[in-house]
């Protein structure tokens, strides 16, 4: 039996606008820093993290999604479980529903 282990690099994380998704089969997983990755979900992640979980032994379990642009790099400081908008990613800019129609919860 040969028992492999990964270890992230040691560097700081920074947030630059990576997500990744889960594929599974569980309906979710954890890693050792304690970042929860729901299956299905575009959750938001460090430079550090998308690197290891799409590379490596990891790969197969998780879509990597690199943003269009890279933002300007900031300490990760995004609670766990943080949903990365696809507007995010792909450059785009979102409009809420209030935005588009007022105070109508229909949008228009």
């Amino acid at each position: 039996m040969t028992i492999t282990a990964t270890k992230p690099k040691d560097e700081s994380c920074l947030d630059v606008g990576h997500a990744v998704i889960y594929r599974g089969p569980y309906s979710e997983v954890y890693d050792d820093e304690g970042h929860v990755y729901p299956r299905g979900q575009r959750i938001a992640t460090c430079a550090r993290s998308f690197e290891l979980l799409t590379q490596g032994v990891y790969g197969d379990d998780f879509i990597g999604i690199r943003p269009e642009t890279l933002k300007e790099p900031v300490s990760w400081c995004a609670p766990t479980g943080t949903i990365r908008l696809a507007s995010e990613t792909k450059g785009g800019s979102y409009t809420s529903t209030t935005e588009c129609c007022g105070e109508q919860t229909a949008c228009c």
